[in-house]
Protein backbone atom coordinates (compact mmCIF):
# COMPACT_ATOMS: atom_id res chain seq x y z
CA UNK A 1 0.00 0.00 0.00
CA UNK A 2 1.42 3.34 -1.05
CA UNK A 3 1.19 6.20 1.49
CA UNK A 4 1.66 9.80 0.47
CA UNK A 5 1.98 12.85 2.69
CA UNK A 6 1.32 16.19 1.08
CA UNK A 7 2.37 18.37 4.03
CA UNK A 8 5.86 19.74 4.57
CA UNK A 9 6.60 20.41 8.22
CA UNK A 10 4.87 23.57 9.49
CA UNK A 11 2.12 23.58 6.86
CA UNK A 12 -1.62 23.16 7.42
CA UNK A 13 -3.84 20.93 5.27
CA UNK A 14 -6.36 23.34 3.70
CA UNK A 15 -6.90 22.30 0.06
CA UNK A 16 -9.21 24.14 -2.32
CA UNK A 17 -12.18 22.53 -4.03
CA UNK A 18 -10.24 22.13 -7.26
CA UNK A 19 -7.31 20.50 -5.44
CA UNK A 20 -9.58 18.06 -3.60
CA UNK A 21 -11.16 16.94 -6.85
CA UNK A 22 -8.37 17.38 -9.38
CA UNK A 23 -5.57 15.85 -7.31
CA UNK A 24 -6.67 13.91 -4.23
CA UNK A 25 -9.89 12.27 -5.46
CA UNK A 26 -8.56 11.79 -8.99
CA UNK A 27 -5.42 10.10 -7.61
CA UNK A 28 -7.51 7.82 -5.38
CA UNK A 29 -9.73 6.68 -8.24
CA UNK A 30 -6.76 6.10 -10.53
CA UNK A 31 -4.97 4.09 -7.83
CA UNK A 32 -7.24 2.80 -5.01
CA UNK A 33 -4.22 1.63 -2.99
CA UNK A 34 -2.81 5.13 -2.55
CA UNK A 35 -3.21 6.57 0.96
CA UNK A 36 -2.95 10.19 2.12
CA UNK A 37 -2.08 10.82 5.75
CA UNK A 38 -4.53 13.72 5.87
CA UNK A 39 -7.51 11.87 4.33
CA UNK A 40 -8.95 8.82 6.09
CA UNK A 41 -10.35 5.79 4.28
CA UNK A 42 -13.04 4.08 6.43
CA UNK A 43 -14.65 2.36 3.39
CA UNK A 44 -18.19 3.63 4.16
CA UNK A 45 -18.82 6.50 6.59
CA UNK A 46 -22.56 5.77 6.53
CA UNK A 47 -21.94 2.76 8.77
CA UNK A 48 -21.28 5.16 11.67
CA UNK A 49 -23.09 8.00 13.38
CA UNK A 50 -21.08 11.22 13.17
CA UNK A 51 -19.85 11.21 16.81
CA UNK A 52 -18.48 7.67 16.58
CA UNK A 53 -17.00 8.19 13.12
CA UNK A 54 -15.03 11.28 14.12
CA UNK A 55 -13.93 9.82 17.47
CA UNK A 56 -12.21 6.98 15.59
CA UNK A 57 -10.01 9.51 13.81
CA UNK A 58 -9.74 12.19 16.50
CA UNK A 59 -5.96 12.41 16.29
CA UNK A 60 -6.17 13.18 12.58
CA UNK A 61 -8.57 16.10 12.90
CA UNK A 62 -7.82 19.81 12.77
CA UNK A 63 -10.28 22.35 14.22
CA UNK A 64 -13.07 19.75 14.34
CA UNK A 65 -12.63 18.89 10.67
CA UNK A 66 -12.10 15.46 9.14
CA UNK A 67 -11.42 14.35 5.55
CA UNK A 68 -12.64 10.95 4.30
CA UNK A 69 -12.79 8.85 1.17
CA UNK A 70 -15.98 6.83 1.34
CA UNK A 71 -18.05 4.46 -0.72
CA UNK A 72 -21.67 5.59 -1.23
CA UNK A 73 -24.48 3.21 -2.12
CA UNK A 74 -27.40 4.01 -4.38
CA UNK A 75 -30.97 4.04 -3.04
CA UNK A 76 -32.12 1.87 -5.92
CA UNK A 77 -30.02 -0.39 -8.09
CA UNK A 78 -31.07 1.28 -11.34
CA UNK A 79 -31.48 4.80 -9.94
CA UNK A 80 -29.14 7.75 -9.57
CA UNK A 81 -30.11 8.91 -6.06
CA UNK A 82 -27.62 8.16 -3.28
CA UNK A 83 -28.52 6.58 0.05
CA UNK A 84 -27.23 8.73 2.92
CA UNK A 85 -28.95 6.96 5.82
CA UNK A 86 -26.89 5.67 8.74
CA UNK A 87 -26.94 1.92 9.34
CA UNK A 88 -29.64 0.91 11.83
CA UNK A 89 -31.75 4.00 11.06
CA UNK A 90 -29.87 6.01 13.70
CA UNK A 91 -29.74 9.13 11.54
CA UNK A 92 -29.18 10.46 8.06
CA UNK A 93 -27.44 13.17 6.04
CA UNK A 94 -29.64 15.56 4.05
CA UNK A 95 -28.51 17.98 1.34
CA UNK A 96 -28.82 21.60 2.52
CA UNK A 97 -27.86 23.28 -0.76
CA UNK A 98 -27.92 22.44 -4.43
CA UNK A 99 -24.98 20.91 -6.22
CA UNK A 100 -22.18 23.30 -7.10
CA UNK A 101 -20.02 22.56 -10.12
CA UNK A 102 -16.29 22.89 -9.48
CA UNK A 103 -14.01 23.91 -12.33
CA UNK A 104 -10.26 24.04 -12.72
CA UNK A 105 -8.11 27.04 -13.53
CA UNK A 106 -8.65 26.58 -17.27
CA UNK A 107 -12.41 26.18 -16.93
CA UNK A 108 -12.72 22.41 -17.28
CA UNK A 109 -15.36 20.68 -15.14
CA UNK A 110 -13.68 18.78 -12.29
CA UNK A 111 -16.75 17.62 -10.40
CA UNK A 112 -19.46 18.75 -8.03
CA UNK A 113 -19.75 19.69 -4.36
CA UNK A 114 -22.85 19.20 -2.19
CA UNK A 115 -23.38 20.50 1.37
CA UNK A 116 -25.24 18.23 3.80
CA UNK A 117 -26.53 18.45 7.39
CA UNK A 118 -26.68 15.51 9.81
CA UNK A 119 -30.01 14.60 11.44
CA UNK A 120 -30.38 12.26 14.42
CA UNK A 121 -33.29 9.84 14.60
CA UNK A 122 -36.16 10.78 12.34
CA UNK A 123 -35.69 14.54 11.95
CA UNK A 124 -33.55 16.14 14.69
CA UNK A 125 -31.01 18.47 13.06
CA UNK A 126 -27.52 18.61 14.60
CA UNK A 127 -24.56 20.94 14.13
CA UNK A 128 -22.64 18.39 12.04
CA UNK A 129 -22.17 19.35 8.40
CA UNK A 130 -20.47 17.65 5.48
CA UNK A 131 -19.14 18.69 2.09
CA UNK A 132 -19.39 15.88 -0.48
CA UNK A 133 -17.16 15.96 -3.58
CA UNK A 134 -17.81 13.72 -6.59
CA UNK A 135 -15.46 13.63 -9.57
CA UNK A 136 -16.62 14.30 -13.12
CA UNK A 137 -15.28 12.31 -16.08
CA UNK A 138 -13.42 13.97 -18.95
CA UNK A 139 -15.84 16.09 -20.97
CA UNK A 140 -17.55 14.02 -23.63
CA UNK A 141 -20.28 15.09 -26.04
CA UNK A 142 -22.20 11.91 -25.27
CA UNK A 143 -22.31 12.37 -21.48
CA UNK A 144 -21.76 16.09 -20.77
CA UNK A 145 -23.45 16.08 -17.34
CA UNK A 146 -22.49 12.64 -16.07
CA UNK A 147 -20.32 12.11 -12.97
CA UNK A 148 -17.85 9.31 -12.58
CA UNK A 149 -18.22 6.17 -10.46
CA UNK A 150 -15.55 3.70 -9.51
CA UNK A 151 -16.79 0.93 -11.76
CA UNK A 152 -16.52 3.14 -14.83
CA UNK A 153 -13.19 4.59 -13.78
CA UNK A 154 -11.43 1.27 -13.37
CA UNK A 155 -13.52 -1.08 -15.48
CA UNK A 156 -14.40 -2.96 -12.30
CA UNK A 157 -16.17 -2.72 -8.96
CA UNK A 158 -15.45 -2.27 -5.25
CA UNK A 159 -16.20 -5.35 -3.13
CA UNK A 160 -18.22 -6.77 -6.00
CA UNK A 161 -20.67 -3.89 -6.38
CA UNK A 162 -20.77 -0.70 -8.37
CA UNK A 163 -20.33 2.35 -6.10
CA UNK A 164 -19.48 6.02 -6.08
CA UNK A 165 -16.26 7.08 -4.34
CA UNK A 166 -16.75 10.65 -3.11
CA UNK A 167 -14.42 12.62 -0.89
CA UNK A 168 -16.07 13.98 2.27
CA UNK A 169 -15.23 16.82 4.67
CA UNK A 170 -17.03 16.40 7.99
CA UNK A 171 -16.98 19.15 10.62
CA UNK A 172 -18.84 20.24 13.73
CA UNK A 173 -20.11 23.63 14.87
CA UNK A 174 -20.33 25.07 11.35
CA UNK A 175 -16.67 26.24 11.19
CA UNK A 176 -17.31 27.38 7.62
CA UNK A 177 -19.31 30.24 9.13
CA UNK A 178 -16.01 31.64 10.42
CA UNK A 179 -14.08 31.21 7.19
CA UNK A 180 -13.96 34.06 4.66
CA UNK A 181 -15.60 33.24 1.34
CA UNK A 182 -13.04 33.75 -1.40
CA UNK A 183 -14.69 33.49 -4.82
CA UNK A 184 -11.91 31.77 -6.76
CA UNK A 185 -10.79 28.14 -6.62
CA UNK A 186 -7.25 29.18 -5.67
CA UNK A 187 -8.34 31.18 -2.58
CA UNK A 188 -7.39 34.44 -4.27
CA UNK A 189 -9.74 37.38 -3.82
CA UNK A 190 -11.80 37.96 -6.93
CA UNK A 191 -11.68 41.65 -7.83
CA UNK A 192 -15.16 41.35 -9.33
CA UNK A 193 -16.89 40.23 -6.11
CA UNK A 194 -16.76 41.16 -2.45
CA UNK A 195 -15.17 38.88 0.14
CA UNK A 196 -17.60 38.02 2.90
CA UNK A 197 -18.46 35.65 5.72
CA UNK A 198 -20.31 32.92 3.87
CA UNK A 199 -23.06 32.27 6.42
CA UNK A 200 -23.96 35.93 7.05
CA UNK A 201 -22.88 37.73 3.85
CA UNK A 202 -21.10 40.27 6.07
CA UNK A 203 -18.41 42.07 4.05
CA UNK A 204 -14.85 41.75 5.33
CA UNK A 205 -12.99 44.98 6.07
CA UNK A 206 -9.81 43.26 4.86
CA UNK A 207 -11.23 43.27 1.31
CA UNK A 208 -8.88 46.02 0.18
CA UNK A 209 -9.92 45.61 -3.46
CA UNK A 210 -13.43 46.74 -2.52
CA UNK A 211 -12.25 49.51 -0.17
CA UNK A 212 -9.86 50.99 -2.74
CA UNK A 213 -12.38 50.72 -5.57
CA UNK A 214 -15.09 52.53 -3.58
CA UNK A 215 -12.64 55.16 -2.29
CA UNK A 216 -11.51 55.98 -5.83
CA UNK A 217 -15.13 56.01 -6.99
CA UNK A 218 -16.09 58.52 -4.28
CA UNK A 219 -13.39 60.97 -5.43
CA UNK A 220 -13.75 60.74 -9.20
CA UNK A 221 -16.14 63.71 -9.65
CA UNK A 222 -14.98 66.31 -7.15
CA UNK A 223 -16.61 68.68 -6.26
CA UNK A 224 -19.89 67.11 -7.42
CA UNK A 225 -21.12 63.97 -5.69
CA UNK A 226 -20.95 60.85 -7.85
CA UNK A 227 -24.49 59.83 -6.88
CA UNK A 228 -27.41 61.67 -5.25
CA UNK A 229 -26.13 64.97 -6.66
CA UNK A 230 -29.49 66.58 -7.47
CA UNK A 231 -31.10 67.65 -4.19
CA UNK A 232 -34.35 68.93 -2.71
CA UNK A 233 -34.72 69.41 1.04
CA UNK A 234 -37.46 69.93 3.60
CA UNK A 235 -37.52 70.91 7.27
CA UNK A 236 -40.08 69.87 9.83
CA UNK A 237 -40.51 67.76 12.94
CA UNK A 238 -41.15 64.15 13.86
CA UNK A 239 -43.97 63.50 16.35
CA UNK A 240 -44.60 60.30 18.29
CA UNK A 241 -48.28 59.34 17.91
CA UNK A 242 -48.43 56.09 19.93
CA UNK A 243 -46.73 54.83 23.07
CA UNK A 244 -43.78 52.64 22.00
CA UNK A 245 -41.66 53.11 25.13
CA UNK A 246 -41.84 49.34 25.73
CA UNK A 247 -40.02 48.82 22.43
CA UNK A 248 -37.28 51.47 22.56
CA UNK A 249 -35.43 53.48 25.18
CA UNK A 250 -34.53 56.22 22.65
CA UNK A 251 -35.31 59.63 24.17
CA UNK A 252 -37.10 61.02 21.11
CA UNK A 253 -39.52 58.03 21.22
CA UNK A 254 -40.19 58.30 24.95
CA UNK A 255 -43.89 59.30 24.86
CA UNK A 256 -46.76 60.29 22.55
CA UNK A 257 -46.70 63.95 21.56
CA UNK A 258 -42.90 64.33 21.75
CA UNK A 259 -41.67 66.37 18.77
CA UNK A 260 -38.15 66.23 17.34
CA UNK A 261 -36.89 68.70 14.71
CA UNK A 262 -35.50 67.15 11.55
CA UNK A 263 -34.35 67.87 8.01
CA UNK A 264 -34.83 65.60 4.99
CA UNK A 265 -32.56 65.56 1.94
CA UNK A 266 -34.27 64.09 -1.17
CA UNK A 267 -32.17 63.26 -4.22
CA UNK A 268 -32.11 61.45 -7.55
CA UNK A 269 -29.63 58.58 -7.45
CA UNK A 270 -27.95 58.66 -10.86
CA UNK A 271 -28.43 61.98 -12.61
CA UNK A 272 -26.15 64.97 -12.17
CA UNK A 273 -26.65 68.29 -10.44
CA UNK A 274 -28.88 70.57 -12.50
CA UNK A 275 -30.70 67.71 -14.24
CA UNK A 276 -34.51 67.85 -14.62
CA UNK A 277 -36.44 66.68 -11.59
CA UNK A 278 -38.82 64.73 -13.82
CA UNK A 279 -36.25 62.18 -15.03
CA UNK A 280 -36.90 58.49 -14.47
CA UNK A 281 -34.55 57.66 -11.62
CA UNK A 282 -34.64 56.07 -8.16
CA UNK A 283 -35.05 58.64 -5.38
CA UNK A 284 -33.03 58.52 -2.21
CA UNK A 285 -33.60 60.30 1.08
CA UNK A 286 -31.57 61.04 4.20
CA UNK A 287 -33.38 62.08 7.39
CA UNK A 288 -31.48 63.75 10.23
CA UNK A 289 -33.23 63.86 13.61
CA UNK A 290 -31.87 66.48 16.02
CA UNK A 291 -32.53 64.63 19.29
CA UNK A 292 -31.51 65.52 22.84
CA UNK A 293 -29.14 62.53 22.76
CA UNK A 294 -27.46 63.63 19.52
CA UNK A 295 -28.15 63.36 15.82
CA UNK A 296 -29.93 60.26 14.51
CA UNK A 297 -29.69 59.53 10.78
CA UNK A 298 -32.05 57.42 8.68
CA UNK A 299 -31.19 56.62 5.04
CA UNK A 300 -33.31 54.97 2.36
CA UNK A 301 -34.60 54.75 -1.21
CA UNK A 302 -38.10 54.83 -2.64
CA UNK A 303 -37.62 51.33 -4.13
CA UNK A 304 -37.81 48.16 -1.98
CA UNK A 305 -35.15 46.42 -4.13
CA UNK A 306 -31.93 47.42 -5.89
CA UNK A 307 -30.06 46.76 -9.14
CA UNK A 308 -27.27 44.63 -7.65
CA UNK A 309 -26.50 42.41 -4.67
CA UNK A 310 -22.71 42.69 -4.64
CA UNK A 311 -21.20 45.98 -3.43
CA UNK A 312 -18.18 45.51 -5.69
CA UNK A 313 -20.49 46.07 -8.67
CA UNK A 314 -21.80 49.43 -7.43
CA UNK A 315 -19.28 51.70 -9.26
CA UNK A 316 -19.73 49.70 -12.48
CA UNK A 317 -23.51 49.95 -12.18
CA UNK A 318 -23.34 53.73 -11.72
CA UNK A 319 -20.98 54.14 -14.68
CA UNK A 320 -23.40 52.16 -16.86
CA UNK A 321 -26.31 54.43 -15.91
CA UNK A 322 -24.54 57.81 -15.79
CA UNK A 323 -25.43 60.25 -18.61
CA UNK A 324 -22.83 61.20 -21.19
CA UNK A 325 -21.04 64.27 -19.73
CA UNK A 326 -21.32 66.12 -23.07
CA UNK A 327 -24.87 65.28 -24.14
CA UNK A 328 -26.23 64.75 -20.59
CA UNK A 329 -28.22 61.80 -21.96
CA UNK A 330 -28.03 58.18 -20.80
CA UNK A 331 -26.59 55.83 -23.43
CA UNK A 332 -28.49 52.60 -23.93
CA UNK A 333 -25.47 50.66 -25.15
CA UNK A 334 -23.70 51.11 -21.80
CA UNK A 335 -26.80 49.98 -19.93
CA UNK A 336 -27.09 46.90 -22.15
CA UNK A 337 -23.38 46.13 -21.75
CA UNK A 338 -23.73 45.81 -17.98
CA UNK A 339 -27.17 44.64 -16.88
CA UNK A 340 -27.67 41.51 -19.04
CA UNK A 341 -24.79 40.03 -17.02
CA UNK A 342 -26.68 40.75 -13.77
CA UNK A 343 -30.16 39.21 -14.09
CA UNK A 344 -30.97 40.09 -10.46
CA UNK A 345 -31.48 43.69 -11.68
CA UNK A 346 -34.69 42.76 -13.55
CA UNK A 347 -36.84 43.23 -10.43
CA UNK A 348 -35.47 46.75 -9.99
CA UNK A 349 -36.19 47.64 -13.62
CA UNK A 350 -39.83 46.61 -13.22
CA UNK A 351 -40.10 49.28 -10.52
CA UNK A 352 -38.02 51.86 -12.42
CA UNK A 353 -40.23 51.73 -15.51
CA UNK A 354 -43.43 51.75 -13.48
CA UNK A 355 -45.06 54.92 -12.10
CA UNK A 356 -42.75 54.78 -9.08
CA UNK A 357 -39.82 55.63 -11.40
CA UNK A 358 -41.14 59.22 -11.67
CA UNK A 359 -42.95 59.96 -8.37
CA UNK A 360 -45.62 62.68 -8.39
CA UNK A 361 -44.11 64.39 -5.37
CA UNK A 362 -41.88 63.74 -2.36
CA UNK A 363 -44.65 64.07 0.22
CA UNK A 364 -46.45 60.89 -0.86
CA UNK A 365 -43.34 58.89 -1.80
CA UNK A 366 -42.82 55.52 -0.09
CA UNK A 367 -39.46 54.80 1.51
CA UNK A 368 -37.47 51.62 2.13
CA UNK A 369 -34.57 51.50 4.57
CA UNK A 370 -31.01 50.93 3.38
CA UNK A 371 -29.61 50.04 6.81
CA UNK A 372 -30.77 47.55 9.43
CA UNK A 373 -31.70 48.86 12.87
CA UNK A 374 -32.51 47.17 16.17
CA UNK A 375 -34.72 48.48 18.96
CA UNK A 376 -33.47 48.17 22.56
CA UNK A 377 -35.91 48.65 25.44
CA UNK A 378 -35.28 50.05 28.92
CA UNK A 379 -34.24 46.62 30.17
CA UNK A 380 -31.40 46.62 27.64
CA UNK A 381 -32.92 43.79 25.61
CA UNK A 382 -33.76 43.59 21.94
CA UNK A 383 -37.47 44.13 21.44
Amino acid sequence: METTSVLPRGYVFAPTDSELLGYFLFSKIQNPTVQFEEIQDPNNIYEYVSDILTSLYERNSRANEWYFFSRVNKKHANGSRLSRSIAGQKGFWRASTGEKKVRGCNGQLLGKRTSLNYYEGKNSKTDWIMQEYILAPPQDHRTPNKYINVGEAQGGTINGEEAMLPLMIVNQGHPSALVPFLPTDDNVANMGSVNNIASTSSILLEDYHLVEKLANFDRERIPERVVHARVASAKGFFEVTHDISQLSCADFLRAPGVQTPLIVRFSTVIHERGSPETLRDPRGFAVKFYTREGNFDLVGNNFPVFFIRDGMKFPDMVHALKPNPKSHIQENWRVLDFFPHHPESLHMFTFLFDDIGIPQDYRHMDGSGVNTYTLINKAGKLS
